[in-house]
């Protein structure tokens, strides 16, 4: 199968299957009921809050490494049109113009839209600044 865009032709799809998490039976009892959670191994909570992908157990990282690579592969054949695509969004995105109002309380509140972009970023400033 090809896919075809305004620039050109894309490279087919792979033919590649996507990785499978293995299930693990755990048993969980909460409010007088059981239930089973055979994907409780995928749940990694670290103590100071934050994750990254060297903290997590192996298992779990190599499953998310698998699944990153999968994803790689399958989404190759956009990569010539990825710029068109933003392109394309972007000109579609509506002017925003229209301030946000001030807080009764003091609050400044703003935003922006940064170049290239089709979502505000919004913050604010307390009474004090």
């Amino acid at each position: 199968m090809s896919l075809a865009s305004s620039s050109g032709p894309v490279a087919p799809w792979p033919e590649i299957s996507p990785p499978l998490a293995p299930r693990e039976e755990h048993e969980i009892r909460q409010l007088g009921r059981t239930r089973i959670d055979a994907y409780a191994w995928m749940k990694f909570i670290p103590q100071s809050g934050s994750r990254t992908l060297e903290q997590l157990p192996p298992p779990l990282r190599e499953h998310l490494e698998a699944e990153m690579s999968y994803a790689r592969e399958v989404l190759r054949p956009l990569g010539p049109g990825i710029e068109e695509f933003r392109a394309r969004m972007a000109a579609r995105a509506p002017e925003i113009s229209e301030p946000l109002p001030r807080s009764d309380k003091g609050w400044c509140y703003s935003f922006k839209l940064p170049a290239g972009r089709s979502h505000r970023v919004f913050s604010r400033a307390g009474p004090d600044g």
